[in-house]
Parts: structure tokens; C-alpha cells; sequence
């Protein structure tokens, strides 16, 4: 591949758009060439996009991380956050806050908003897959107020 072209495709995986990639490189024509070089490259291309993706497998492994994310994982014996383990699971946290003179404070992504999508992947639809308890079980306490105060006798 010629090194106009490679830096075509690395412009394309930049701004995804064919003429603009070709006139980012300098071609003459970007119009004609863009979409050719799209074209003759689309092999190309879509192994790129392959490796750049997600696979789904590592998408439901992120969401029942999500789902199963406590605040608690976070924060080390003394009460402060534990900026090593925030690193290694970073895509648990939503954000990170800091304030002048004040402790930093994170926040973990929607474990509710987490569980709907894993729910709609096992094929239901809003909560649907997701089996509702519908059984209630009551139970009666009686107590007996006696009309009279217990002496300590009984």
C-alpha cells in the first residue's frame, strides 16, 4: 500500500468520511479519489473496524460489571478513595469530582440502567425477561392487650 493511501486511511478512521480524508492528504480530486480509495480499500477498512470493536461477549461483561459495581470497591480501609483499584476498573465510574480543599468523590455508572440492557440482550423488553415475584406472602401478628396491667407475677 502506498504511503498516500495509508495516510488516507488513517484521515478516514480520523473524520469517516471518504472525500475528506482525501483532501486532508492532498489529493488533486479529493471527490473522485476519496471514494475510490474507499472502495479499493474496503477489505482493509472493515478489518480495522473488526479490531476496533467491541466484540458482544466484552459489551454484557462491561454491563454486569456495571450492574454489580458498589461504591464501596472504592475506598480504601481509611475512608479515601483508592486511586489504584479506581484505575484498574475505571469503566465502572460515571465521574470523578474534585473540589479544592475537599475529598474526592466518584460516582459509578447506572447499575439499574445496566441491569435493563442485560435484560433486554436475555430478550426481554423493558423488564419483561426479568420473572416478577407476584406471591405476597402476609403474615398475621396478633397481639392481645390484656384489659387489666400484669402484676409481676404473671
Amino acid at each position: 500500500m502506498s504511503t498516500k493511501r495509508q495516510a488516507w486511511l488513517e484521515e478516514y478512521f480520523q473524520c469517516w468520511n471518504a472525500t475528506e480524508a482525501a483532501r486532508r492528504v492532498g489529493y488533486k480530486w479529493p471527490e473522485k479519489i476519496g471514494p475510490r480509495n474507499k472502495q479499493a480499500m474496503q477489505d482493509e477498512i472493515d478489518a480495522r473496524l473488526a479490531e476496533m470493536a467491541m466484540p458482544a461477549n466484552e459489551v454484557l461483561a462491561r454491563l454486569g460489571d456495571m450492574a454489580r459495581a458498589d461504591i464501596s470497591d472504592f475506598i480504601s480501609e481509611t475512608g479515601a478513595l483508592d486511586w489504584d483499584k479506581i484505575r484498574a476498573k475505571g469503566h465502572l465510574v460515571k465521574k470523578v469530582v474534585h473540589q479544592k480543599g475537599q475529598r474526592a468523590t466518584i460516582e459509578l455508572h447506572d447499575s439499574q440502567s445496566a441491569l435493563m440492557h442485560l435484560d433486554k440482550y436475555h430478550g426481554g423488553d423493558g423488564g419483561s425477561a426479568i420473572p416478577e415475584k407476584t406471591e405476597l406472602k402476609i403474615t398475621e401478628v396478633i397481639v392481645r392487650i390484656p384489659s387489666e396491667p400484669l402484676d409481676s407475677d404473671g
